[in-house]
């Protein structure tokens, strides 16, 4: 895959978001997709329109190949590094853990969501008092979005406003706009992934076309981040997974 990981991640700084395509193979989301099926089979819920599946990873082992998927995790590794090395020593090799693995099933019919933050608001301040770009903006999470279907505006696209992570504000209204820019339509193919930034500005919409869309979401963060997996104390994985790592 010819893509350009460093312009990929300053994209990612400045937009708050970044598509990286063809990730995942064809076949490999067609797999996917089916083992979601036969979760949301055992785990039942909602009402039919849309499914939303968590602890994929501890759920069935196919999941486990996104967990380190490149060049995802090592975008996610680098947005997410920060100095926290101390006089005792070094910095540890990585500040980054996987705090879950996610999955959104939306049907036709599903009316999509409103706009939103995936996260209480950070750094909140007036409109009038802007970022000053002398300061790096944090990143303290990022969501990787796996499509496991082609993703069109009758599909229920997602909807992203470039540089809101920066805001410092919750959207208002249907068309919200940051510094000028104003809502932005994402088609994606299968296999591609979308980077999100945990403060980014961000909707779907309704799903008015013929099948479901299906993606598939690993959830990185800063190591102070808990864990996102009930119970959240004591929670460890199962003894067969941990023998497959290597």
């Amino acid at each position: 895959m010819d893509y350009d990981r460093k312009l990929g991640i300053e994209r990612f700084h400045r937009n708050g978001f970044e598509v990286v395509p063809s990730v995942l193979t064809v076949p490999e989301c067609r797999a996917m997709a089916a083992a979601l099926d036969d979760i949301e089979h055992e785990l039942p819920a909602g009402d039919g329109r849309r499914w939303l599946g968590s602890q994929l990873h501890l759920r069935d082992p196919i999941f486990e190949r996104v967990l380190d998927r490149a060049p995802i995790v090592d975008m996610a590794e680098e947005m997410l590094a920060f100095d926290h090395g101390t006089v005792d020593g070094p910095p540890p090799d990585s500040s980054t853990h996987v705090i879950n693995v996610t999955s959104i099933t939306a049907r036709p019919g599903d009316p999509g969501l409103r706009w939103h933050l995936d996260d209480v608001l950070l750094f909140p301040r007036p409109a009038e008092v802007p970022w000053d770009d002398r300061i790096p903006f944090p990143v303290f999470l990022v969501t990787a979005m796996y499509y496991l279907v082609d993703v069109d505006h009758d599909m229920g696209a997602l909807m992203v406003v470039p540089g809101s992570h920066r805001s410092g504000r919750l959207p208002t209204g249907d068309a919200p706009c940051y510094e000028g820019r104003g809502p932005e339509e994402l088609h994606v193919k299968a296999g591609d992934c979308v980077l999100l930034h945990h403060q980014l500005w961000h909707n779907s919409l309704p799903n008015r076309g013929l099948h479901a869309r299906q993606q598939l979401q690993v959830h990185y963060a800063a190591r102070f981040v808990a864990p996102r997996l009930y119970p959240f104390p004591n929670r460890h994985p199962p003894v067969s997974m941990l023998e497959r790592l290597t």
